[in-house]
């Protein structure tokens, strides 16, 4: 998708926009892709910024929200087009996908025309358009253990639970003051879901009922992401304010502080009792929270990490695609920078063990199948990268989509 049009063609502000992204030294380790090293995906006379990716299909499809609306899904090994729709009238936010328990492949995606649609992948089935939300759809969370139920997030102060095999609405979560824009279910299967919210507070929610059970409001400005541990024990949130907070979801009450962060903290992620923040700053740190300590700081970006995500080895029973919040004790941490750069890590040593270039403007979206054997990213530029790995050392090439 390289030569995209970079303008913004969707009215959402520069700052708004990083919301709807996303949701990442030493010698690389990529082997031969099976198409040449660099071309170009005919796009038709108009291209536009994409603007979020997410890979389906056990990793063989590879989903594109673009700036117009559009969602395209690409076969990820021959880097074909496998088909287009045209659902939204606003710019994607995001776009996700699981494995239902009936096996469909699912995959939804949020707009800022306010709508978020669901879809089987493979065959392009249209299941539901779901249109109760009043302003930007920035995030959608599918369910664990079957993803029987979506929850999404929005600038309308709400966040929603659907049910995917009805698209019914089942509840809504009303109490934030302003744009909610992160967005976890609890994985112990107790239907709990957590938000935060520009009004500076996470809250836990009764993702059955819609009751709010806890408003953590330590945070002295925006929230902008909110992740539970893998067994859901705890749940962390980090702000703008520079600090990543852990708190008890069944109490509310915070246990833990990070204050070593020097800027603006984007976003957390989990594995095990390991939780990586990242920040503008130019740092990752990751917080042992059975020592309740930090166990290192992960220095190399040159600017901004908007995104990280800690990657698991094997295949989930519900997800076959990363969900960034990996219980795998060899998982690999990707992080994402605005240098244009994304880099691998060995989260024992510190060390940045690979280093993925060809993309030259800041990372807005990525993904990654599990072992990262690809990992796909899109630049603000409208350039699209996917490398794909193999046991052959020394080489990294770089196919642009």
């Amino acid at each position: 998708m390289e030569g995209h049009d970079p303008a913004n063609d969707s009215g959402i502000s520069d700052e708004e926009e990083s919301f709807g992204a996303g949701q990442a030294a030493g010698g690389a380790r990529f082997g031969k892709v099976q198409r040449p090293a660099s071309f170009q995906l005919d796009h038709g006379a108009r291209r536009v910024t994409v603007r979020a990716l997410a890979f389906a299909c056990d990793g063989d499809l590879l989903v594109s929200g673009d700036g117009d609306g559009r969602v395209r899904v690409w076969n990820s090994s021959s880097a074909q087009l496998h088909y287009t729709q045209h659902k939204h009238t606003g710019a994607i936010t995001s776009v996700t996908s699981a494995v239902g328990g009936d096996a469909r492949d699912l995959a939804a995606s949020c707009g800022a025309d306010s709508k978020v649609h669901v879809w089987e992948v493979r065959s392009n089935l249209s299941l539901f358009f779901l249109s109760n939300h009043t302003a930007t759809v920035w995030k959608s969370v599918f369910a664990p253990r079957g993803a029987v139920q979506l929850a999404t997030c929005s600038a309308d102060h709400t966040a929603r639970v659907w049910e995917t095999r009805s698209g019914r609405a089942t509840c809504v979560l009303k109490g934030h003051e302003a744009g909610v824009v992160g967005i976890a279910w609890s994985p112990d299967g107790s239907r709990n879901i957590a938000t935060c919210s520009w009004d500076k507070t996470a809250r836990v929610w009764n993702g059955l009922t819609g009751k709010c059970l806890h408003v953590l409001s330590a945070h002295h400005d925006w929230v902008t992401a909110v992740a539970y541990s893998g067994d859901g024990t705890a749940l962390a949130t980090c702000s703008n304010d520079c600090t990543v907070r852990v708190w008890s979801p069944l109490s509310g009450k915070q246990v833990l502080v990070l204050q070593d962060h020097t800027s603006d903290v984007n976003t957390i992620v989990f594995s095990n009792s390991l939780l990586a923040s990242a920040s503008r700053d130019r740092t990752v740190r990751l917080l042992d929270l059975q020592k309740q300590a930090v166990r290192s700081t992960l220095s190399g970006h040159k600017d901004n990490v908007p995104f990280i995500g800690f990657v698991p080895a094997a295949v989930s029973t519900s997800q076959r695609t990363p969900s960034y919040t990996a219980n795998s004790h060899d998982a690999v941490l990707v992080s994402c920078c605005d240098d244009g750069s994304i880099r691998l890590w060995d989260t024992r040593s510190g060390e940045a063990t690979e280093v993925l270039t060809g993309l030259h403007e800041p990372v807005v979206a990525w993904d990654a199948t599990h072992s990262c054997r690809t990992v796909a990213a899109a630049s603000r530029d409208g350039t699209v990268c996917m490398w794909s790995r193999s046991a052959e050392k020394g080489r990294q090439n770089c196919v642009i989509l």
